[in-house]
């Protein structure tokens, strides 16, 4: 007890007089060892990673037992030995451990070499706190038992709380030093951070221009202040400056407390100690003023930049739409706005479209700006009383509590300023263009009176592109509404010819144009009437004349032409004439057809016309119960290609999709131009509605091939909208509406997609086309194995076995009823099929080389390669390539066989028996039971389906397969039964004379390996 008390009354004396934390922990060991007269004394630091202590000092009586010391690991995680110690313990409780006797303490045991040796009894670890951490633990022995009880605790203790205080003490004295120091630089903003960017210390400063009360920032870090207006690219040259010992200075852009911004030029300066960072000191000038005096220069001439591109653009931009899409980029790129949008009311709701942002946090803040103006229409902001009054009006805070709710918002996204625009429209204000910047009062009086002048021109611009959208709708009318259209000015020299006549005549603007009328008439009558009309023209009259004309190519045609004066300033300064050609009556009637049902540019039928097919499908469709299928094709973004090519080249390109979409779909298929850049197919008779998708796959595939006009490729993507008869609709408006119901699905969802009406259809139609690419991957891989499952005689003997199709899949077996239907319906079956018998025969030749004793094999052949051509020569070409007998290979065929192509099936059959293969008719009973072509049929063997001998305890089932067994013994046919499981169905079937028998009773389905082995062990003799 008396060490103890000695040992607090010195260290006290140490802790009042050292203002170092290292040297006070160096000379405190040395202390507690040389004056006091413990018997050793360690202090250390945990490492984070290892949980290793880090012993910094180590003194102890015997230099020996340093040396130990220094070799020996101390450490602080219970999993480890030498972590479970008083240390460890210390650490974990942040309490004083103490250990009265070490070599009775199995935590202890680690070090019981080293106590044992140096006669060391009692241990001690006492944590020592910083910032509410373990910063240092310092560990005492003693060779005195019981040197450190209970009765030491509460000195102990006092220990650890002066040593703790002493370390506070010094940081405290190192924090006053350099705030003090940083103080004497600035009179302004002053932070001192730990080396990890805790805030230590903020002066008045810094709450006066934050906000932020100096509690509020004690123990946070400084991006508090984010505004996010910096990159993760800015923050990280920051650190990565400062904790390289460099200074860091930059212009930052902060956000107070309340939201709104403020702006520093910062000095950010490292404090070393000991050769490493230890803090840093920002020192920063309150730059906010001269900023936003600057950003209001900058954007007064950034408005008036914005003039010049609104007057630019306004030459280029063809659509309203176009035109108020750009407004909003123009804005946020060249004014220095962070974001800009268009507000109007639509359906009585105020809806926030055009939204372009420099961040994209702000696009979240126009989705709940919605929201609550919609709640609260009555608020005045600028944006509704622009709607309201067609005025500009502005908002330099706002963060204004007087415009809650929006101030809310205002406050978290960092807003400062906001201004409305009216975008009328003939004198009416159709919308409001709000600009929105995170500066506070930015928008002054001169800027006021620009604003003004921005909508003055915005007003203009959209004024004239609704005149020109105008003259161009009149213009295309002009080009495809007449079969000839032109212009001549007062001298009877043309102006302008229709793309009609053009065609129709077959000259270019270059033939014509500053030519006269004159000219190219025939009859001097004609040339005379005109000249003669232009007089009565003059009055203002329209005159109607029959006139002949020459073509380019020299011939004659007639045409009936109305011409009508046009004046300028009461005079006659053009004639317009419009005109169509003479034809014999049929060919109006033709030419009349095909304008009311085709489309001009493409040639393929059109809206009107695809209507109508639809219709006269449904009618067959429902009297044949057909399946069939609507697509509406749309190219994505084709107005960018008009717009950058021209529409010469738009129309090229839409005439090369209809050429594909002709060339990729069947001749009974319908494909049709719909409006604007559409397109229309119906697809007819499909045999099931997976097809559809299939079809529209092999579509797509062929759009997505680059367009090549005018030594260019131009790559376009397409969106497809599917609805599917019955089940989508009966009706042509209903299949058409849900088409255009799909198409928006694909288009929601990106490029090159086709959509579906009903989700659980593209869920089971993608299931199957990804099945079929797996399908023919399978095939690629060598996947399909044959297994083989013998069948038996009455004795129980094999006398031959049927080659399975399994598919192995990653060393799993798929079974078969997942992919066989879906292989059997393409035309991948026969390529399967044809490696399949490629493997049984080998198999066949292999057993032979191996002085195994062959057994014929029988293979399953589907509709679609008993129906390919070249099948028997392909089979033959087999054995003859592997040398084996052909009796030893059998075909089955299933009943449906028989009705497709009988005399084909017949004809194929008795060519196979020629060379001695036999057939088997499979599962029959299951299909048509046709006894008429079983008749005809020269086939071996019947087999039973595995149906009727599950069946075979029902009375009338017993019947059907006796009548069965004995047709076919009639017919001398031998019958094997499929699926036996039981000897009860071994023996019933045995009674009914049964021939041959097959399933799990006897065999279960191999692999080739096991089937070869079962023939080896039965090779003698035992198999007939």
């Amino acid at each position: 007890m008396r060490k103890a008390i000695f040992a607090l009354s010195q260290i006290n004396e140490l802790i009042l007089t050292e203002n170092d934390e290292l040297e006070l922990f160096r000379k405190l060991a040395n202390l507690i060892v040389d004056k006091i007269g413990y018997t050793e004394c360690i202090v250390g630091k945990v490492d984070e990673e290892t949980k290793l202590i880090d012993k910094l000092f180590i003194r102890a009586k015997l230099k020996e037992a340093e040396k130990l010391t220094k070799k020996h690991l101390i450490g602080v995680d219970p999993e480890k030995p030498y972590g479970r110690g008083s240390a460890s313990k210390a650490y974990q409780s942040k309490k004083v451990i103490l250990i009265p006797e070490v070599k009775t303490n199995p935590n202890m045991a680690y070090w019981n070499e080293f106590y044992i040796n140096f006669n060391i009894h009692s241990a001690c670890s006492i944590p020592i706190i910083k910032n509410e951490r373990v910063e240092y633990i310092i560990i005492l022995l003693d060779t005195t038992p019981y040197a450190f009880d209970e009765n030491h605790m509460e000195l102990l203790e006092r220990l650890q709380l002066n040593l703790s205080f002493a370390l506070e003490k010094i940081q405290n004295q190192k924090d006053m030093a350099l705030f003090n120091e940083a103080l004497e630089k600035t009179h302004e903003w002053a932070i001192i951070t730990n080396r990890d960017g805790v805030i230590l210390k903020a002066n008045k400063a810094v709450s006066d221009i934050s906000g932020y009360s100096r509690n509020e920032l004690l123990g946070k870090k400084p991006n508090i202040f984010k505004s996010g207006y910096h990159d993760k690219k800015f923050y990280e040259n920051l650190w990565n400056t400062i904790l390289s010992g460099k200074t860091f200075s930059a212009k930052f852009t902060n956000k107070t407390k309340n939201g709104s911004i403020f702006y520093l030029d910062s000095l950010i300066t490292p404090i070393l100690h000991n050769g490493e960072v230890y803090r840093f000191v920002d020192l920063s000038r309150n730059i906010t003023k001269e900023v936003i005096y600057s950003e209001r220069l900058k954007f007064q001439s950034s408005l008036y930049n914005i003039l010049f591109h609104l007057t630019n653009i306004s030459t280029q931009i063809k659509s309203k739409r176009e035109y108020l899409k750009k407004l909003t980029k123009l804005f946020v790129k060249f004014a220095q706005i962070n974001i800009s949008f268009m507000i109007k009311v639509h359906n009585n709701k105020i809806i926030i479209t055009n939204t372009t942002a420099k961040n994209r946090k702000y696009k979240d803040m126009t989705k709940k700006l919605q929201v609550i103006i919609n709640n609260n229409p009555l608020l005045a902001i600028p944006a509704l009383k622009t709607l309201k009054n067609g005025r500009v009006y502005i908002q330099n805070n706002a963060m204004d509590e007087k415009l809650k709710p929006i101030s809310e918002i205002a406050t978290i996204y960092g807003i400062g300023s906001c201004c409305s625009i009216p975008i009328k429209e003939k004198g009416k204000t159709e919308a409001a263009l709000v600009l929105v910047s995170t500066q506070k009062n930015i928008f002054d009086k001169k800027l006021f009176e620009l604003v003004n002048t921005v909508a003055k021109q915005i007003e203009v611009t959209l004024g004239k592109i609704d005149k020109e959208r105008f003259l161009n709708i009149v213009l295309t009318a002009i080009n495809i509404g007449f079969e000839f259209v032109f212009i001549v000015d007062k001298n009877l020299k043309f102006v302008y010819i229709n793309d009609s006549l053009k065609k129709v005549s077959g000259y270019s603007n270059k033939d014509v144009i500053n030519k006269s009328l004159i000219d190219f008439l025939v009859k001097d009558e004609d040339k005379d009437s005109i000249k003669n009309l232009i007089t009565k023209l003059k009055t203002g009259e329209s005159i109607s004349k029959a006139i002949t004309y020459r073509k380019k190519d020299g011939k004659l045609e007639s045409f009936l032409a109305t011409i009508t004066p046009h004046k300028e300033n009461d005079s006659v300064e053009y004639f317009i004439g419009v005109g169509k050609q003479i034809t014999p009556e049929n060919d109006l009637l033709n030419e009349l057809n095909k304008l009311l049902h085709y489309d001009s540019l493409t040639g393929l039928l059109n809206s009107k016309a695809f209507v109508e097919s639809i219709e006269k499908f449904l009618i067959r469709a429902k009297k044949e119960e057909l399946i069939g299928a609507i697509a509406v094709i749309n190219p994505l973004s084709f107005k960018n290609i008009n717009e950058a090519f021209g529409f010469e080249t738009g129309n090229q390109i839409l005439t090369q999709v209809a050429q594909r979409l002709k060339s990729a779909t069947f001749n009974y298929d319908i494909v049709a131009k719909l409006e604007s850049d559409r397109f229309g197919i119906i697809l007819k008779d499909l045999k099931k509605e997976e097809d559809s998708l299939i079809a529209l796959e092999r579509i797509l595939k062929e759009l997505a091939k680059p367009y090549r006009i005018n030594n260019s490729n131009i790559i376009l993507s397409f969106n497809i909208g599917l609805s599917l008869y019955p089940k989508d609709g009966t009706s042509t408006k209903e299949l058409l509406n849900k088409a255009q119901i799909a198409l928006a699905d694909a288009r929601s969802r990106g490029e090159d997609r086709i959509g579906f009406f009903r989700k659980n259809f593209e869920t089971k139609a993608t299931k199957l086309i990804k099945l079929k690419a797996e399908l023919e991957s399978a095939l690629h891989n060598n996947e399909f194995k044959p297994y083989y499952q013998p069948c038996v005689d009455r004795n129980g003997l094999i006398m031959g076995a049927e080659a399975l199709i399994r598919w192995i899949k990653n060393d799993k077996i798929i079974p078969p009823s997942e992919f066989i239907s879906q292989l059997e319906q393409s035309e991948l079956i026969i390529k399967v099929e044809d490696k399949f018998i490629e493997s049984v025969v080998s198999f066949i030749s292999q057993t032979k080389k191996e002085g195994i004793p062959p057994y014929p094999i029988a293979i399953n052949l589907s509709i679609k390669s008993l129906n390919s051509k070249d099948l028997f020569e392909r089979v033959i070409l087999k054995i003859k390539q592997n040398k084996i007998d052909t009796r030893y290979l059998k075909f089955e065929i299933v009943e449906r066989a028989f009705l497709e192509k009988f005399e084909h099936l017949n004809k194929l059959i008795l060519r196979f028996r020629e060379k001695g293969i036999s057939f088997s008719v499979d599962d029959f009973g299951t299909g048509y039971s046709s006894l008429s072509y079983l008749a005809k049929l020269p086939v071996d063997f019947l087999k039973i389906d595995m149906s009727f001998i599950r069946a075979l305890s029902d009375e009338k089932t017993r019947n059907i397969v006796r009548s069965i067994i004995f047709l076919a013994k009639e017919l001398n046919i031998q019958t094997i039964a499929e699926g036996v499981e039981t000897k009860e169905q071994f023996d019933i079937l045995k009674e009914m004379g049964c021939s041959c028998f097959q399933g799990y009773l006897f065999y279960r389905p191999m692999p080739e390996s096991d089937f070869k082995s079962l023939l080896m062990e039965r090779k003698n003799g035992q198999i007939r």
